[in-house]
């Protein structure tokens, strides 16, 4: 054995007792480095330069991972935020200047076309939220459909 890798199996030994930091397997384990995460986020607060700053990063994405593996985030349709915006805001679809006329809207919503980048940044800018909300899956699909516009050449 080399002796950085002694000298690492040694401070790992040391860490391991303070907190597990293999991947999260139990609610309980989780717990108990959700604890540390917290104290940790306490005494490093936003300093990038503190010395357990990539500690903090370390934990953050283990906890990340179990979160992902065990409450996975549905992959959500640019149209169903629309939706939800519609119904939560008491809207009507031609209340929505950003996507485009009622027509437009419709099509969002009925799946025939998807939104463009124009509508996402107007939409994302009104209801105060990240762009990265409105791209679904429909953005990177291979099917052909209409973004935004029509796409119809004019004859």
């Amino acid at each position: 054995m080399s002796k950085s890798i002694e000298k690492a199996a040694r401070a790992w030994g040391q860490l391991e007792k303070v907190i597990p930091l293999g991947p999260i397997r139990s609610e309980a384990h989780y717990r108990r480095v959700a604890k540390f995460l917290d104290e940790l986020l306490a005494e490093v607060s936003g300093n990038e330069k503190h010395p357990m700053s990539g500690l903090l990063y370390t934990v953050g994405e283990i906890m990340r991972e179990y979160e992902l593996r065990t409450d996975p985030v549905p992959e959500v349709r640019g149209a169903e935020v629309v939706a939800f915006l519609i119904q939560s805001h008491k809207l009507s679809q031609s209340e929505l200047p950003e996507v485009g006329p009622q027509s437009v809207v419709s099509d969002i919503l009925s799946g025939e076309r998807v939104l463009n980048a124009r509508m996402i940044g107007r939409l994302a800018a009104r209801f105060k939220l990240p762009t990265d909300v409105f791209y679904g899956p429909e953005q990177y699909s291979n099917k052909p459909r209409r973004v935004g516009r029509s796409t119809a050449s004019k004859k």
